[in-house]
């Protein structure tokens, strides 16, 4: 194997991260220096605020097969890509449903701070209490095909947490630095 001298090494890895993502709606989402992600709305024309978290949600045919298999009660009857986005948009919409980004662990993230694989936690909330519905394993790493999956906590005035989620289009683009 080749060497090279120290810089020229971590040149070439810095090189090889992502530093931009397209989506199929134009959004475009730019890493920022500190780890968080920043979404350019093309749609509206909108610069949000920065998103603490960012992962990428696998295809209906590269996870399908594994889902209906460990929950069949959920997602037998999905058909393809358009039908499960409709499933998992309704724990972004829905008054008693939410989703959290974890841990193998079931440990809920607030930022990208963790290196093992990250899951989505689709939660309903019964009784005053959480119940996990389903966990779908999902990519810190953008992939062509993959939705976004981005989340931040926001601070209203009365200095409370606001979480804030938002199930995204498919990657069509990704720019690397």
């Amino acid at each position: 194997m080749e060497k090279f001298p120290d810089g020229q090494k971590q040149t070439q890895e810095r090189e090889k991260k992502p530093v931009r993502v397209k989506t199929a709606r134009g959004s475009v989402y730019t890493y920022l220096s500190d780890g968080r992600t920043q979404r350019y709305k093309e749609a509206t024309g909108v610069l949000e605020e920065p998103m603490d978290i960012l992962v990428f949600i696998p295809p209906w045919d590269v996870i399908g097969s594994e889902a209906k298999k460990r929950y069949p009660e959920i997602f037998s009857e999905v058909g393809g890509d358009a039908q499960f986005t409709q499933d998992l948009l309704q724990y972004v919409q829905g008054p008693e449903k939410t989703i959290r980004v974890g841990d193998a662990q079931g440990n809920v993230l607030s930022d990208m701070n963790n290196s093992g694989q990250l899951y989505l936690y689709f939660i309903t909330r019964k009784d005053g209490k959480m119940h996990v519905d389903f966990t779908l394993p999902v990519s810190r790493e953008p992939k062509i095909g993959y939705s976004t999956f981005d989340y931040r906590e926001n601070r209203d005035e009365k200095n409370m947490t606001r979480p804030e989620r938002h199930i995204g289009n498919k990657v069509v683009e990704i720019i690397n630095g």
